[in-house]
This record gives structure tokens, C-alpha cells and sequence, in this order.
């Protein structure tokens, strides 16, 4: 049955334009952000599911429509679109256009779709810090919830750090102080990532500059980052929660130690 399904996906996603006849007649590569996004929206509006779609929409809190697409299935019809469209042969300013358009549609599944396609081409989308630091800003401030949020923070934003790292650790310095939370939450979760390569100095110095917020998405965004942290070294995120006990709210410090025997740290 498994098959059978894939098979019906394929066939709505070759429907019309193909690799070999694309909109202006010379290939793969000749796509613009504009027929790209005519193309994604033909593709997931043929595979609707509008049960999915009313779920999806009041659990994040009516904030945004669906087409209503799964994971799984939004993951295969990408990947069928990838086939049509090459953005191999796309430079940066073009998948800077597209995302930047991704962003201005209203059904929540083409930001998704930028997400994915940014990672997947993410030293291209990098390919100058200035413009990528004006498209991520956007891309975060625009349209923002977690579920866009946290992946831009940990592997775009991230990734701009790692490429660009004197200033991309001035850039974080200055968000961890934005006036935008999402802006400040990506700076707290911009290591998520790093690992072994994550810096203690930064991440402690960053979630004890936010420690006073009441926002629950940024005493979460802590926690998370601590806890993430917590897998590589728990001694020293284990030490700095019992320092700073009367600084972190219980829900970071909860989060934090959720691996470590939990809060409160038990004598």
C-alpha cells in the first residue's frame, strides 16, 4: 500500500510542466522564484488533506493555514519538485528572491519549504553575510513561531556563525539584546548544533542575560539550550544551574536538568 501511495504522490507532482519542458522552454535551470512558487503551490494543493489542515491550523493557534500536508508526504513532493526545478544552478541573490517570496505566501507548508530548501543549500544562501543577515532577520521576524523559528536558529543561523565567526559572534552579541524575542531566542539557540564545538562561555553568558524575561519562549529557549548542552557537558550546565538558582526560572531550570535527575537537584 506503501507503494501504491508513493506512486499517486508522483504522478500529481509530474503533471504539467516536467525537467525536460519547463516553464520558458530551456530546462531545469531556468525556473524564477515566481513560477517556482506557482509550481510548489500546484503540487500541494493537489495533495490537500483538509482534516489535517484544520488540525495543523489550531495547533498553532490559528495562526497560519495548511494545505494540510504531513511531514513524510511534504518531504516527498519536495523532493519531487527538486527533480523539476534545479537549484543546484541557482546563486544566492535568486534563493534569496524565492524564500524572501516563500515568506509573503499564506499557507504555513511554503515557509516549511524554505526552511528545508535553505539548509539543503545553505553555503549558497550564505554567500554574503550582509544579505544573509538581512534575510534571516526577515525570515525570523517575519510570520514567526517555533516551528520556523527554531530550525532557522539552530542550522541557518548557526550556520552563518560558523561560517562567518568574528562577525557572526558580534552578531549574536547584539541579538541576544534585540528588541524582537524571536530575534533573542535565536541567539540563545543558535548552538544547538555545535555539540562538542558548542561554547560554554557563550551559551552560560547568553541564558543569565535573558534570565529575567517572564516570556515562556524564552525561558524555554534556556532550558532547551542547557538541556541540548547538557548531553555533551553535563557537570558544567548541572554546576551553573545550582549557581545561578536564584537567577533561572523554574521552567528553564526544569528543562535544564530534565536528564539529570531533574530540579530540584536532589542532595
Amino acid at each position: 500500500m506503501a507503494s501504491k501511495s508513493k506512486r499517486s504522490l508522483r504522478t500529481k507532482v509530474s503533471e504539467g510542466t516536467t525537467a525536460k519542458d519547463s516553464p520558458d522552454g530551456s530546462g531545469r535551470g531556468s525556473w524564477t522564484a515566481g513560477k517556482t512558487v506557482a509550481e510548489i503551490r500546484r503540487v500541494y494543493k493537489a495533495n490537500t488533506n483538509q482534516a489535517f489542515a484544520a488540525s495543523a491550523k489550531k495547533y498553532l493557534r490559528d495562526q497560519f493555514d495548511f494545505f494540510g500536508l504531513r511531514t513524510p508526504i511534504r518531504h516527498q513532493l519536495d523532493a519531487e519538485i527538486a527533480v523539476t526545478v534545479d537549484f543546484d544552478c541557482w546563486t544566492g541573490q535568486q534563493l534569496h528572491s524565492l524564500l524572501l517570496l516563500l515568506w509573503c505566501q499564506k499557507e504555513r507548508e511554503f515557509q516549511l519549504y524554505g526552511v528545508d530548501l535553505a539548509r539543503k543549500h545553505l553555503k549558497t544562501v550564505l554567500y554574503d553575510f550582509d544579505q544573509a543577515v538581512s534575510l534571516l532577520e526577515k525570515m525570523i521576524t517575519t510570520k514567526s513561531w517555533w516551528d520556523t523559528v527554531d530550525m532557522i536558529a539552530s542550522h541557518l543561523v548557526g550556520g552563518l556563525v560558523k561560517a562567518f565567526p568574528g562577525r557572526g559572534r558580534d552578531l549574536m552579541d547584539a541579538w541576544i539584546d534585540h528588541d524582537d524575542l524571536w530575534i533573542r531566542r535565536s541567539a540563545i539557540l543558535h548552538q544547538l548544533d555545535y555539540k562538542k564545538n558548542c561554547r560554554d562561555d557563550i551559551l552560560f553568558r547568553y541564558c543569565l542575560r535573558r534570565a529575567h524575561e517572564t516570556d515562556f519562549f524564552i525561558r524555554k529557549a534556556i532550558g532547551w539550550a542547557l538541556r541540548n548542552h547538557a548531553h555533551v557537558r553535563p557537570s558544567a550546565v548541572r554546576d551553573f544551574v545550582i549557581a545561578n538558582d536564584d537567577s533561572l526560572s523554574p521552567l528553564s531550570k526544569k528543562q535544564a536538568l530534565k536528564h539529570l535527575g531533574g530540579w530540584p537537584v536532589k542532595k
